[in-house]
């Protein structure tokens, strides 16, 4: 347990959200109210205070970082790979609303080169993404790449899109089974976003086999992921939402159970039979 990290003598003092800003200082919203509950007093007490609240801004030693300069493609794409998360989304935010397309090519040479640090490629390619320049080809290389940072945020980005074709569910049903378990549960959200009654009897192996611990072993973790089995189950319930998505799924005393309590979840003839 560490030591509290700002406290004020001022019985007022109520901070209820922090920020970190494009300077690197912490910033801390304080609401600056007598009442610190919604409902101790009527809503109407005159001693609730209605028009003050208050700032906090904490540096490290007087240290901040250097002004925020977004005004060429080149300085926001430099600023990718800043340590800050705030100047970062900055940038990619200013790359796809500012500079918009002419920050395309810059930005695909930036994925294209070697040793690019990971959170600069992951900017870059949301950024792309924003701009609808995200190339396939450039994306399959993302989904592929070794760092489960940048896997994770490829599938995401494959979630976001409005349709699949065949070879993206391909590779989205292909990932369901990575070894990173933040890889295979950003995948099961993706899969769960893009229903289709097809997929629904390979999905339910695959949920089956996770519910029964026969998966891809983490170090240090015992048993079934959890977290991600429920964010299989909600996909395959999406799945088998779709029209004829029950058709050629057996009934088989392994897949009963599970079948039953998805059918429990999904409003359609039938579920219900």
């Amino acid at each position: 347990k560490q030591p509290d990290f700002l406290t004020s003598k001022d019985p007022w003092f109520r901070p209820v959200d922090l920020q970190f800003g494009p300077d690197g200082a912490l910033y801390i919203a304080d609401f600056y109210n007598r009442i610190i509950g919604h409902y101790e007093v009527p809503l109407d007490h005159p001693g609730r205070d209605r028009t003050r609240g208050r700032i906090w801004r904490v540096t490290y030693q007087g240290k901040t970082h250097p002004p925020l300069d977004l005004t060429t493609p080149a300085k926001a794409i430099a600023e990718l790979a800043h340590a800050n998360f705030m100047r970062r989304q900055l940038a990619t935010d200013a790359l796809s609303d500012r500079h918009g397309p002419k920050a395309a090519g810059e930005l695909q040479k930036l994925l294209e080169a070697k040793n690019t640090p990971p959170t600069q490629q992951v900017h870059a390619m949301w950024a792309l993404h924003r701009l609808r320049k995200l190339n396939n080809a450039t994306h399959e290389k993302l989904l592929a790449d070794k760092n489960p940072f940048i896997r994770t945020h490829a599938i995401r980005a494959l979630g976001a899109l409005t349709k699949w074709n065949d070879r993206q569910r391909e590779l989205a049903f292909a990932a369901l089974n990575a070894h990173a378990p933040h890889v295979r549960r950003a995948t099961a959200e993706a899969v769960a976003r893009h229903p289709a009654a097809a997929g629904a009897k390979q999905l339910l192996e695959i949920t089956q086999r996770h519910i029964l611990g026969d998966t891809v072993q983490v170090k240090g973790q015992r048993g079934p992921d959890t977290h991600y089995v429920h964010a299989l189950r909600i996909a395959l319930r999406n799945h088998l939402r779709e029209p004829d998505a029950f058709l050629g799924i057996q009934s088989t005393r392994a897949n009963r159970r599970l079948l039953i309590e998805m059918a429990l979840a999904i409003e359609t003839p039938q579920a219900a039979e």
